[in-house]
């Protein structure tokens, strides 16, 4: 019988959940309402965009860097929210600032908020739990489908905040006219397989992540490398490992990765290589193959048209 309260149990059912929580990101009345979000920040005449968090909402605020520069053609600079708030941008007067919290209470994100509300152009809370310091702090409020994680790990909420972005950066690229009509509906149709591809990974991946990880088991020491927005996902992931497996685990850009980062792999470790499809994305396969000679257990998370190391 499954203990219902254990951690795993809890977990996995939150990252089982991530695919109601996407459908509802997506859905007519939360699509109008970022529409709208974003006509409204993209008026504040912005001239860039900062976005800051801790912990799991830094990530986010990295993957938000990759999902404007892609759909809307404008710089977005992740930090720290301690970052944000002592070490300021000098140009946050023209600048517009994305906050993220999970709980909508961390008190050095709410506290950066609270500095920069005034002389930034706009100050947007990103967050799942609604009436928190945090929105009480922004300017404007973009509610995370989901309502609170109870897993440690908070994978739903991240997964969900991913697909968030990419939705804010579509109607950003939309406004400005950045996108085409004609790369918009790319984007849309690409955008709702998202939770019929979420809801296939879990249903069909599982039985292999649970046979891999009883193979990698006894191994306590983890290095993730990936391209680019794979990077963003390389560090999460060691953040849950560290968080759940109490393991050693590191996550780097997959060039990071090849500059020191492989010099202590041996038998004791184990390499996740994570490659997203793209050409650009083969040297992550390359690092893989390296570290298989030096010993390393290796595991290659693959896009399904690719070749497994």
């Amino acid at each position: 019988m499954i203990d219902t309260d254990t951690t795993g149990y809890r977990m996995l059912a939150q990252i089982k959940d991530t695919t109601r929580c996407m459908v509802e990101a997506l859905s007519d009345p939360n699509r109008a309402g970022i529409r709208d979000l974003v006509k409204e920040l993209h008026g504040t005449g912005a001239k860039r965009l900062y976005a800051a968090g801790c912990g799991t909402s830094t990530h986010a605020a990295a993957y938000a860097r990759y999902a404007f520069h892609e759909l809307a053609g404008l710089d977005l600079y992740p930090m720290n929210s301690f970052d944000l708030l002592h070490y300021t941008p000098h140009d946050i007067d023209h600048a517009g600032v994305l906050a993220y919290s999970h709980s909508g209470a961390t008190k050095c994100t709410v506290d950066a908020a609270v500095k920069v509300r005034r002389p930034a152009r706009f100050v947007l809370a990103l967050t799942n739990l609604s009436g928190r310091p945090l929105s009480d702090a922004a300017t404007h409020t973009q509610m995370i489908p989901g309502g609170r994680d109870d897993a440690l790990a908070k994978t739903k909420s991240f997964t969900t905040g991913m697909l968030i972005n990419l939705l804010l950066a579509l109607e950003w690229g939309s406004v400005s006219g950045y996108l085409s009509d004609e790369s918009r509906e790319v984007w849309e149709q690409r955008l709702a397989l998202v939770p019929s591809w979420v809801d296939t990974v879990i249903k069909e991946v599982e039985p292999v992540i649970r046979e891999n990880a009883d193979r990698f088991a006894k191994l306590d020491h983890w290095l993730f490398a990936g391209p680019g927005p794979s990077a963003v996902i390389a560090a999460e992931i060691a953040l849950k490992m560290k968080e759940t497996c109490y393991v050693v685990a590191e996550g780097y850009d997959s060039e990071e990765a090849a500059h020191g980062r492989l010099q202590p792999l041996d038998g004791r470790y184990t390499l996740v290589a994570l490659e997203g499809g793209s050409p650009k994305d083969r040297r992550v396969l390359d690092i893989a193959l390296a570290s298989r000679l030096i010993t390393a257990q290796v595991m290659a998370v693959v896009h399904s048209e690719t070749s497994a190391v």
